[in-house]
């Protein structure tokens, strides 16, 4: 009887001994694991926050010029990849300088050379009060380009025509500063672009239109930054303009240079 006694209570012993062995490397493994999910979230975390800005820096100028539309896209990629510079020519006649104001160009420039770098090289024909015949007769559209422009941004002097120059006339005018500029590079893109709105005007609005249908009808690019101005019959164009109203001040000249740039420098998707 004794002996059986003795017998039980050794299984009882060694029974408790394998379960609490059990239970501890239960325990053990769940620590274990616990730790080792908490140490690889952590590594997760690290890993996001280090690689965002990564990611963030790895936009260079000829990944934004590969957003661009064709046919600035060839050309700026192009430029980029070989390390040349791009020629941008701007001839207008309103809105080019002032002792006031940060000028619109002077705003795109900034912006051209943070996203592209030293790519571009922005050269300014500011012929105020010259309308489109005087232009043209005197050569000023070409006398006034120091080097080979690649692209020229042009306001074909529609706002100093209004009232003395007729449509077509003005258009011609405008065709033949076209094929000079094509003498003098035969792959330069031309951008056409209103001069700036007038409150209320009759007539100049169909005007800047035609300029619209004919750079549509010839396959040139019109940049249309009144896009970014209120309506030219609300009264709250006003306050885009100089006290004379015959330029922009600097409401007129941000909402002008927010145009060019979202043209140049494609918004993030």
């Amino acid at each position: 009887m004794r002996n059986i006694f003795m017998i039980i209570v050794a299984f009882i012993c060694l029974g408790a001994l394998v379960y609490g062995q059990i239970h501890w490397d239960t325990k053990l493994k769940n620590a274990v694991t616990q730790t080792s999910v908490t140490i690889k979230n952590e590594i997760n975390e690290e890993t996001v926050k280090s690689e965002q800005p990564i990611q963030d820096n790895l936009m260079t100028s000829i990944d934004y010029a590969r957003k661009l539309d064709s046919p600035i896209r060839e050309l700026l990629v192009n430029r980029i990849a070989n390390d040349k510079e791009v020629k941008l020519v701007i001839i207008g006649s309103r809105g080019l300088s002032s002792n006031e104001y940060t000028v619109w160009h002077e705003i795109v420039g900034e912006k051209l050379e943070e996203t592209y770098g030293e790519t571009f090289t922005i050269s300014i024909v500011e012929l105020e009060g010259k309308r489109s015949n005087e232009v043209v007769e005197n050569n000023l559209h070409i006398n006034n380009i120091t080097n080979t422009p690649d692209i020229i941004l042009l306001e074909p002097f529609t706002i100093n025509d209004n009232g003395f120059i007729a449509v077509p006339n003005r258009l011609a005018n405008l065709e033949t500063m076209i094929q000079d500029f094509k003498n003098l590079n035969e792959n330069v893109i031309v951008l056409l672009q209103p001069s700036i709105p007038i409150h209320n005007a009759r007539f100049y609005p169909g005007e800047e239109e035609a300029l619209r249908e004919y750079a549509l009808a010839k396959g040139y690019i019109y940049l249309n930054h009144w896009e970014n101005w209120p309506d030219y019959t609300d009264a709250e164009v006003l306050n885009y303009l100089n006290n004379e109203r015959s330029n922009p001040n600097q409401s007129g000249h941000d909402a002008w240079a927010q145009y060019i740039i979202d043209y140049f420098v494609k918004k993030e998707e």
